[in-house]
């Protein structure tokens, strides 16, 4: 499965000769405190995997709101590259470093912090979108099945830590020889499970064999007390009770709506279907573990 990563949101521009990597952002949306995480990981040595490096904001006027940042950041020339079992164990090693950082100096680092429990579904019936009320209901059916069969999040033993939280193979970049992970703007603190179980959903198309080197490399180098065996669990939890992208109805078309859609119900679909193959996965890695 060939990836790379989505540089959409981006554009390269020139600075005496230097390309860099800009992007814009309105001045009351978004969190400055994100760029800050960012550079904070950026003095994480992970060998082939690194940090895309902040290199500078300013303030900039636009026809709306009145102003906007205007962001730079290293250029990486990207290169597309492949999901397999080496990549796996890269990313799987390095984002579990970046989890121990931010668990253990959690205190030092300032972001928003995501209260949900993600144990209710009362979102959805916030949601009042007479061209997609087919969707609406086919969706939440499909999350109540799931939801009803699922243990609740043990948020009291489940840790929380400042996470990327768009941790995702379309936000890593690799210039073909390195890798580097990308956007930051959704950082957050939030219970790390969701990370991983967020990774899981968006390489499992690619085959369980890439999930069980992401697994095994992650929990090789993982010092934080993560309940491992839930992490499958958790992330239904959070793609039954999160309502993205009906939400965004007011702001993109209807296509790209009905598009993220069905993505997510995908999401949704393959993880509910591989549950008992992931977990099985898990189990036999800590078995491993043990024995040795």
């Amino acid at each position: 499965m060939i990836a790379g990563g989505n540089m959409s949101k981006t554009i390269i521009k020139e600075d005496n000769g230097v390309k860099l990597f800009s992007k814009v952002k309105d001045v009351h949306t978004f969190d400055t405190r994100t760029l800050i995480f960012q550079t904070n990981m950026e003095r994480l040595n992970m060998g082939s995997f690194n940090i895309n490096k902040f290199k500078g904001i300013r303030i900039i006027p636009n026809e709306h709101s009145g102003f906007s940042y205007e962001f730079d950041f290293e250029y990486i020339d990207p290169k597309p590259w492949t999901i397999n079992k080496e990549s796996m164990e890269v990313i799987g090693k390095s984002m579990a470093m970046i989890h121990n950082y931010a668990y253990f100096n959690s205190s030092l680092i300032s972001l928003n912090i995501k209260e949900e429990a993600y144990d209710s579904m009362s979102k959805w019936s916030m949601l009042t979108h007479p061209d997609l009320s087919e969707l609406k209901v086919e969706s939440v059916l499909k999350r109540m099945e799931i939801f009803m069969q699922i243990p609740r999040i043990s948020t009291m033993l489940q840790p929380k830590a400042p996470l990327h939280r768009d941790f995702k193979p379309h936000n890593i970049i690799s210039d073909g020889e390195k890798f580097y992970l990308i956007d930051f703007d959704f950082a957050a603190v939030d219970f790390i499970s969701l990370e991983i179980g967020g990774f899981i959903v968006d390489i499992i198309d690619s085959g369980l064999d890439n999930v069980e080197s992401f697994l095994k490399a992650y929990l090789s180098v993982i010092d934080v007390p993560i309940l491992i065996h839930s992490v499958v669990d958790d992330y239904l939890n959070y793609l039954c009770t999160n309502n993205f992208p009906f939400y965004l109805s007011d702001s993109l078309d209807k296509d790209s709506l009905i598009n993220l859609i069905n993505h997510r119900n995908h999401s949704l679909d393959i993880l509910w279907q591989n549950r008992d193959n992931v977990n099985d996965i898990i189990k036999n890695i800590l078995y491993f573990h043990e024995i040795n």
